[in-house]
């Protein structure tokens, strides 16, 4: 039986609509295993009929003896068989299990494509849906429903993803990552400054600064100390603000600061932004999901957009690695369900007020 001429009925049996290349590549290389599964079948069919062949390679063998060598149960081979009989080709195709079509309502799925055209990332939108439609909605269902309308990736420069020794500390304040970004022009030259718990991921600041000296950074963490009481230890990177180059020695500023609340500095490896990653990568997500998506006019005006952002990433995105949001692990309380919604839709509405026009 010739197995070619049947390729419509078995494509035509899954969904419809996949434009994104790679999640149409998937669905090829399923349909080529079902050609595989069908294949195998009708072989059997065939080499179990012709067993009183003398020719027969399974000549005078008994019908489990031959679907003992196939692999095949007796009980699937007398289902199929049926299945067979009674509908053709189409009763052994195998069927995608499950229901037939998405499971979320078109309102839902209409809100995942709105925020993708926002350009936030399928965690994001997870988040922000499940809080709105207060219905669990998982970062693959959404990832899976954006690459069958041909979304399933942002327009992001991406480096490569390399994987590196992975560390964490045990216990809230016992380590802060420090480090800022910039210098970006929007408005005007200014400066990312950013604090992460290494234990949580909570982000302590986020500081839009025309500057980025020591000073400043030292009245940014003196801030934080008051807030959220002292860290056993600060990491770092080698940047101007933190160390002389080329002693390596702590500036002045920083280093009194270091000595007021008895509280280790260190030093991250020269030209290795992997031992900061943890602030490194919350650097990035500020950059993607606050900083590119607004267009501001003033230093107050982008400070609010990351004010919300921050309060955003907080309270409500899970983190990826912990299972649990930031604020969540680093009070050990997670928000309530209203605070939550209040911070998503100040969000939203500073990516709405900000937008690029």
């Amino acid at each position: 039986m010739s197995i070619a001429r049947h390729d419509i009925p078995i494509i035509q049996n899954e969904e419809e609509g996949p434009v994104d290349f790679e999640f149409l590549k998937s669905k090829i290389e399923q349909v080529l295993v079902k050609h595989n599964q069908v294949r195998t079948f009708i072989s059997l069919c065939q080499n179990i009929e012709d067993r009183a062949d003398p020719r027969s390679k399974y000549h005078d063998k008994t019908i489990d003896q031959v679907l003992e060598q196939f692999g095949v149960a007796r009980s699937t081979y007398y289902r199929k068989s049926k299945n067979y009989n009674e509908f053709g080709l189409d009763g052994i195709i195998p069927k995608k299990r499950g229901p037939k079509s998405s499971r979320l309502p078109s309102q839902i799925l209409s809100r995942i494509f709105e925020l993708r055209d926002r350009q936030l990332s399928s965690r994001t939108i997870a988040s922000a849906i499940s809080l709105e439609s207060q219905r669990y909605v998982s970062e693959s269902t959404t990832q899976y429903q954006l690459k069958k309308v041909g979304k399933g990736k942002l327009r992001r420069n991406r480096k490569k993803k390399v994987y590196y020794k992975r560390f964490e500390r045990g216990k809230p304040n016992e380590l802060w990552q420090i480090d800022n970004v910039g210098p970006f022009y929007k408005p005007g030259k200014l400066f990312a400054y950013n604090v992460i718990d290494d234990h949580s991921r909570y982000n302590l600041a986020a500081v839009i600064s025309d500057n980025q000296t020591s000073a400043s950074w030292v009245e940014t963490l003196e801030k934080l100390v008051q807030k959220y009481g002292v860290p056993e230890a600060i990491l770092h990177d080698n940047g101007s603000q933190f160390v002389h180059n080329p002693s390596r020695n702590h500036t002045k500023a920083f280093e009194a600061f270091l000595k007021k609340y008895k509280i280790k500095g260190i030093k991250s490896r020269l030209r290795h932004p992997q031992t900061t990653g943890k602030v490194e990568r919350v650097q990035q997500s500020l950059q993607y999901e606050a900083r590119d998506l607004v267009f501001t006019e003033t230093i107050d005006e982008l400070q609010e957009a990351v004010d919300n952002w921050r309060d955003f990433y907080n309270k409500v995105r899970v983190h990826s690695s912990t299972k649990m949001t930031p604020q969540e692990r680093y009070f050990g309380q997670e928000a309530e369900y209203a605070v939550k919604l209040s911070a998503w839709q100040h969000y939203e509405h500073s990516l709405i007020k900000f937008e690029w026009s």
